[in-house]
């Protein structure tokens, strides 16, 4: 393998998609550290779970100056060819982030015109109580969003409704 001196194995075992990846978190934390200069798969899916993440994954490695190899598939980006594949491999990941966001925008617009809600609805809080709260108790906004169990950003946006209802 190049030369390469095996430093340590990083292995989520039995992991699924959706749980948290406490080796893979290890890995990223030894590169952060710059404690290794590559980092070494059998194959490409034993370290991303989709080719988005995968390409994510490897660019932060590239950032932190840290080298990828995946043994099956050649890629190696020590070398010309292995960078080439993983810049194909990135067009693919950004094909697909195109192709998903096509896809999100002509469902929404579909859900437009069936008259589908297609954002969240918008949270039901009661202005004279919040006037009172806000403007005559005197708490702050994020109190009042503690209170409404709503965000700041909300507290916000009904003040302005309750400022353009005065004028």
């Amino acid at each position: 393998m190049q030369g390469w001196q095996l430093l340590k194995v990083f292995k989520d075992e039995g992991v699924s998609a959706l749980d948290e990846r406490p080796a893979f978190n290890q890995l990223m934390k030894a590169i952060a550290n710059k404690e290794a200069d590559a980092v070494i798969v059998t194959r490409l899916d034993r370290l991303g779970r989709s080719v988005l993440d995968l390409v994510s994954t490897v660019t932060e490695f590239q950032r932190q100056g840290c080298q990828f190899i995946a043994i099956e598939q050649a890629i190696d980006t020590t070398r010309a060819e292995g960078r080439l594949l993983f810049n194909i491999l990135s067009a693919f990941a950004e094909f697909e982030r195109e192709i998903i966001r096509e896809r999100m925008l002509a469902g929404r617009m579909r859900a437009r015109e069936q008259g589908v809600i297609d954002h969240r609805p918008k949270l039901n809080i009661p202005l004279e109580e919040l006037k009172d709260l806000y403007f005559n108790r005197k708490l702050s906004v994020s109190a009042c969003a503690k209170y409404f169990r709503c965000s700041r950003m909300t507290i916000y946006d009904r003040l302005k409704e309750i400022r353009k209802a005065q004028t």
